[in-house]
């Protein structure tokens, strides 16, 4: 008969020992009450698992909780199982880009690209243009205050705390594209021959991109421009003096970037 001397209770580490994070690598480490050349045995989640090292590593792939135990064996003697070390897996977080103008924008225009994150603002920021890191962008905001042609790409981002152990997945990339071309909107009327007074008259500015803009209305016998914030502008009761030449333009941001102005477009009004 062989007696078995119990050799204490293994001691389980875990490293790293703060959030976890799917995608992240654990190791775990059992260790010996007495230094010895000694066999180890595993149980995750109560299942023993075919690994003999002193050192496990596991990539993290879903969330959830994992509970890890192991002992220690040589000839004659063995531990007690480790007291059980829990691993809570989060999912990894999300970024997302936001950019403002969206989409097409033209040079000497304002964009504010935006790196948004699911689960708090506690982040640092790393901004990646066609895969490259941008060294002088590290804030949740990323603005270029007069884009040109150069700052045409893909824009990715993430976030990182914990000089980098702890990080989001990297967000889709949002392609912007930069016309060297001022846009120039088109005018068009309805009804599109002579309007009868005390009828309406619809005006339409039309862009091939309209959200996002305001429009700016001209008459050649007004001082100051008519504003509205869709590509519509009406005349109700339409009147003999509202007759006349007609132009629009569109403008965004801040500063207002504005679009050339249309050609001019003539309004003819008669009587009964």
């Amino acid at each position: 008969r062989h007696h078995f001397i119990s050799a204490g209770k293994a001691r389980l580490r875990v490293d790293p020992q703060s959030s976890v994070y799917t995608g992240d690598t654990v190791t775990l480490s059992c260790e010996p009450r007495y230094p010895s050349d000694w066999s180890f045995y595993w149980k995750i989640n109560s299942q023993d698992i075919n690994h003999h090292q002193s050192t496990f590593s596991i990539t993290e792939s879903h969330p959830g909780e994992t509970e890890f135990r192991c002992l220690t064996w040589r000839k004659h003697s063995h531990s007690e199982y480790s007291d059980p070390i829990r691993i809570t897996v989060r999912e990894r977080p999300t970024a997302t880009v936001n950019v403002q103008p969206a989409g097409h924008v033209f040079i000497r225009e304002r964009v504010t690209l935006t790196c948004e994150i699911e689960s708090g603002d506690d982040w640092n920021y790393e901004w990646y243009k066609n895969n490259n890191l941008l060294r002088h962008a590290q804030r949740k905001k990323y603005e270029i205050s007069n884009v040109d042609q150069t700052h045409a790409g893909n824009y990715t981002c993430k976030g990182t705390q914990s000089t980098g152990r702890i990080y989001t997945h990297t967000s889709a990339a949002v392609t912007l594209t930069v016309s060297a071309v001022k846009v120039k909107p088109t005018i068009t009327s309805n009804p599109e021959g002579a309007a009868l007074t005390g009828n309406t008259v619809t005006l339409y500015c039309k862009l091939h991109q309209a959200a996002g803009w305001t429009f700016y209305w001209s008459k050649h016998t007004q001082s100051s421009e008519k504003e509205t914030i869709t590509n519509v502008y009406t005349i109700s009761s339409v009147r003999l003096s509202d007759g006349g030449q007609y132009w629009c333009r569109a403008g965004r941001g801040n500063p207002v970037y504005y679009t050339h102005y249309s050609d001019a477009l003539w309004v003819k009004v008669t009587g009964e």
